[in-house]
Formats: structure tokens, sequence, C-alpha cells
């Protein structure tokens, strides 16, 4: 294989890429080192060539140490990449092969040596063939890294210039540890209580946030517990009249921000918050250090400041409802409220989901004789007031409506139709809700969304039962308006069973529909 002279440090100006990491209070934490990365990789144009005999096949990336820290994991990762994004096809299999050399320094600036190393990438568009997409040199203890393109063959034959198609990358990665014993005052100060809404005057959720400490914590440990306050005489207790218990009764989450939502699901009461903050022997990393919390297990309520609790009113009051929350790591949260009418049959569900604060409705509908026939695919909702900075937990009235503009209910779908035991259920406005969301009238229309189905107003499916109290299914149908009851389409979506009744005295008339539109 032909060798290229590789650029000498003396005669070429090297392209220097250097990353610095610095201690900066409000962004530091314990093991949060983002990746030091370095990037070698010829522009679509080729008007920025990475070519072996320019500056540009050269890079160095580089960590500082800092004093008070103790790093562990230190690794050095050298790679030729495929892009798997690349707008090139072949014909034929192809193989890219480059030589790299590699200097390293330690923590001190000691050099630790170079050495020379080949990677192979082979692109094969045939189905039975094997592609290798990636090839990587690891390598342990460098604090500055300098990668230098020494060679280049494209299927054996030697070229000047890295095909756009690969790239060459370099890293460091290490896990940092920070003194958390020294550098002052390890305690957190809440500095902030900010209320939500959706422009209903109801507060929704309420975000806490506090102070970062000298010392620099691996994460925070964030604590509520709530009181009722109900009193059957005179209303309300006061808050003086409660002592918090939070050893024994609050909730409890991990987080490397410094500020957590809180959602007000609850009954009237008071919420109280206090937050701590957690560390680790940077010399023994596996041993956690923990803070003061900044509000003792117990302390009358009357005496807590205003930015330690919140007096909340009930959610949503008129309403029967039941409130679900999972937690995860880092604070991350899934909450589920289910509302059920007065016979305790869900209504509608409400799911939230922290990661992406998306509110994601499902509603279930009941025919006259209160049995389970529709069931409408939980969409999420679509924000059109400015005031809705953040999706509200609550139950969505009129979420999904019917070409009057009323509630879709029983009187859309259990009504006789033109014939004898006909149960053609009624369309839903795609002004809102399911049927909005699997419509041409969907406002967002990017990426994947792009792709929705259209519903054609019928984004549920719809359960029959048979006319004579046993409860047996005698048809359901499927999604979307061609596999609706009374479609001929597929009757393979459409499932049957046989009944010797036709009896359809259960059946409401339809003048039950006309009275309501005229309401």
């Amino acid at each position: 294989m032909a060798s290229i002279l590789r650029p000498t440090r003396k005669t070429t100006t090297r392209r220097l890429l250097m990353v610095t990491l610095l201690l900066f209070s409000c962004f530091a934490y314990g093991k949060q080192i983002p990746t030091v990365t370095g990037i070698m990789k010829t522009d679509p144009l080729y008007l920025t060539p990475v070519d072996v005999t320019l500056p540009t096949a050269f890079n160095t990336i580089m960590v500082t140490t800092l004093p008070g820290t103790a790093d562990y994991n230190v690794r050095n990762t050298i790679s030729l990449k495929y892009d798997l994004n690349t707008d090139t096809f072949f014909l034929a299999p192809t193989g890219v092969q480059v030589e790299v050399m590699i200097d390293r320094w330690d923590a001190s600036g000691t050099p630790m040596g170079t050495i020379t190393r080949s990677l192979i990438v082979n692109v094969n568009n045939f189905l039975t063939r094997r592609m290798v997409e990636e090839s990587t040199v690891n390598l342990i203890d460098g604090y500055q890294v300098d990668v230098t393109i020494i060679n280049i063959w494209v299927n054996g034959v030697a070229v000047n210039t890295l095909p756009r198609y690969v790239s060459v990358e370099s890293e460091i990665n290490l896990d940092r540890y920070y003194d958390f014993s020294s550098g002052g005052s390890t305690v957190p100060a809440n500095t902030a209580l900010n209320v939500t809404d959706d422009c209903d005057d109801n507060y929704e959720e309420i975000e806490l946030t506090w102070s970062v400490p000298t010392a620099v914590p691996e994460e925070y440990q964030v604590e509520w517990t709530f009181v009722n306050s109900y009193d059957r005489s005179t209303g309300n207790y006061p808050a003086s009249d409660f002592e918090t218990d939070f050893r024994n009764n609050s909730t409890r989450i991990s987080t490397t921000e410094n500020s957590y939502r809180i959602s007000t699901a609850y009954p009237e009461g008071y919420l109280v918050f206090r937050v701590r903050a957690v560390g680790r022997d940077y010399l023994n990393p596996s041993v956690f250090m923990y803070g003061d919390w900044n509000l003792a297990d117990q302390v009358n309520i009357g005496s807590v400041s205003s930015l330690h609790k919140f007096a909340i009113g009930a959610h949503e009051q008129m309403k029967n409802w039941q409130y679900s929350g999972t937690f995860a790591e880092e604070g991350k949260k899934k909450e589920i409220v289910s509302y059920s009418d007065g016979s305790l049959r869900n209504r509608q569900t409400v799911t939230k989901i922290s990661t992406t604060n998306d509110i994601i409705v499902g509603e279930s509908l009941y025919d006259y004789q209160g049995r389970p026939a529709v069931n409408i695919l939980p969409v999420p909702i679509n924000f059109d007031n400015v005031c809705c900075v953040v999706p509200a937990l609550k139950y969505y009235k009129k979420f999904n409506i019917d070409d009057t503009s009323y509630a879709y209910s029983k009187n859309d779908f259990d009504v006789d139709g033109s014939g004898p035991c006909s149960a053609a259920a009624a369309p839903m406005d795609t002004i809102s809700g399911a049927s909005q969301y699997y419509s041409n009238n969907n406002p967002t229309k990017n990426a994947q969304q792009a792709y929705l189905p259209h519903a054609k107003e019928y984004p549920f499916t719809q359960v029959e039962y048979t006319p004579d109290n046993t409860g047996r299914v005698r048809a359901q149908s499927g999604l979307g308006k061609d596999f609706q009851l009374g479609e001929k389409q597929n009757t393979y979506m459409v499932s049957r069973t046989r009944s010797r009744s036709t009896d359809c005295s259960d059946r409401k008339p339809e003048t039950r529909r006309i009275t309501k539109k005229m309401l």
C-alpha cells in the first residue's frame, strides 16, 4: 500500500478543536460530564474536504482537570463511521480503509506515546450480505487526544480525500465527582413557587425552584406532603392546626435539575415541600453523602414560609376521579386521572407524561342500558390558547363532539335508524378530539404526523349487544367509516354473533336524538 506523507507539526497549521470543561455551579453535577467529540468529515459539496495533504486531516480534543475533583473511567474512542443518512447509493460492495496516527497525553500532560491503527468499513446493499458500519479503537486515560489521518484507501486504491459518506471521530468520556464535603453550604434554599393554569383560573401544577449550593451536588431529592383541610362545621381548618410528617407521609423524587413540577390533583388542603442535596465521596464514589433538608421532618404548617407550602383548591370537586402516578429515574413521571360518572363507570381517562408534557385523552361511552358500547381512540390534545404553556391534568369537557356540537353520547349511536334493529352510529365532528386528530384538520402535519390515517369521522369502535338481556355481543365494528356497523365493505372487520332474537325493544326511538337537538 502506498503511503502518503503526513503533514509535519513544524510546517503545517493544524486545525485545533479544544474543549475545556469549566466548573459552573448551575450546570455541574457529579458524573455529568458531556462527551468531548472531534469529527473529521468531508462536506457534501467538497468545499472543505478532509485531505491527507491538508490540515483538515488532523484534530485535537482535550479535557482539563479541576481541583477538588476526582475522575474515573477515562475512555478514549477513535472511530471510522459510515453515514447511514448519506445520499450516495452503492451499486457494488465498497470498502473504505483509513490509517490514523494517535497521540495522547495523560492528566499531568505527560505524553503517552504514538500508535498507528487501521480502521475499515464495508458497505454492501445486498440483503444477504454483511455490512461493517463502524470500526473503533478503544483506549484509556488520555486527557488530550490528537488524531491524524495518514492514509486512505477506497476498494484498495489509495486516495487523498476522505469520502463524504464516512467520518473519522474521536471522543473522550469520563466520570467526574466533586468534593461534596467542602466549598461552602450543602443546603439548598427554596427560591420560588410558580403556578400554572390554562386560562381557567384553576392551578393545575406547581413549579418548585431552589438555589444551587456552593458544594457541587450530584443530584437533589425533593419531598412533598399533603394535608386535607376539610372541616364539616366551618369549611376548612387553618394551616396552623397541622404539622408535617415527612418521615412517614411524603412522596420523594430525585433530580439533577434545580426545579420540579408537582400536579395539584389533590382534594382541598395544603402541599408542603422540602429539598436536600446529595453528593458522593469523590475519593470513594460508591459512598453517598446527604446534605440537610431545608425543612424539618415535623413542623407546624402555619409557621412554614410561602416558599415551602401552597394552599390548593379541590381538583374537579364536582366529579368522581382517581389519580395514579408512576415515577422513574430523574423525577420522570406518568400521571393518570380517571373520571367516573355517578355509577362509577369510567367516562374519561387523562394521561400526562412529564418528559414530553403531552396530555392524552381517552373516552368510553355507554348505551342506554349502561353497557360499554363505544371506545374512542385516545389522542393528544392540541393547544391553541397562548395561556397553555404547560398542558393541564384535568377533565376536558366536550372533547369528542357530534355534528351538532353536543358531547358525543348514547344519543348518537343507541337509537333506531332507518330500519329495524339498525344501530348506525353518527359521525364525530373534526373540530375537536379524536376525530380532529385523525383528519385533515389536525394542526400538526410534520414528520410522522403527516402519515396519520384519516378516520373519516369514525375514530372509534362500537359494540352491539343481543336484545335479550343476556349481555352477549352480537356485532363489533372496527376503526374508521368503512368498518362501522352497517357497512359492507369489509366483513372481516365487523364480527357478528348469531342470535334468534329479533326484538329491538331495548333500543330507544329516534325521537330521543331529535329532542336533544332541539334543546
